[in-house]
C-alpha cells in the first residue's frame, strides 16, 4: 500500500510531457476519444478511413461503426478540429452523422 502512494506521488511530481504538434497518431487518438463521447454504445466504435491534415491546427476525417440504442451497427461519417499549444490540446467534434 505504501509503494502505491509513493509511486502515484512520483508521478504526480514529474513534469507532463508538452503534445507534440506534428504528431498525426496522437491528433487522430484526441479525435476518437471526443466522437466516442457522444456515441450510444462507444465500446463498440471501430474507426476507418482516418485522414488527419494540419500542423499545430489540424482536421481529422473518418468513418466510424457503433451500435445505436437497439443494438444495430450504424456507420457515420466524422469531422474534428484539434488544437495542440505545447501542454495543452483542445478538440471539437465540428460533424457527426
Amino acid at each position: 500500500m505504501v509503494i502505491a502512494v509513493i509511486v502515484g506521488v512520483i508521478s504526480s511530481l514529474t513534469p507532463k510531457k508538452p503534445y507534440d504538434a506534428d504528431n498525426r497518431f496522437e491528433v487522430i487518438a484526441q479525435c476518437e476519444d471526443q466522437v466516442k463521447e457522444r456515441l450510444k454504445a462507444p465500446s463498440t466504435a471501430k474507426f476507418d478511413n482516418e485522414e488527419a491534415s494540419g500542423s499545430g491546427t489540424w482536421t481529422v476525417t473518418g468513418t466510424v461503426d457503433s451500435q445505436n440504442s437497439f443494438g444495430a451497427m450504424l456507420r457515420a461519417d466524422f469531422r474534428c478540429t484539434v488544437i495542440v499549444d505545447g501542454d495543452s490540446i483542445r478538440t471539437r467534434v465540428d460533424s457527426l452523422g
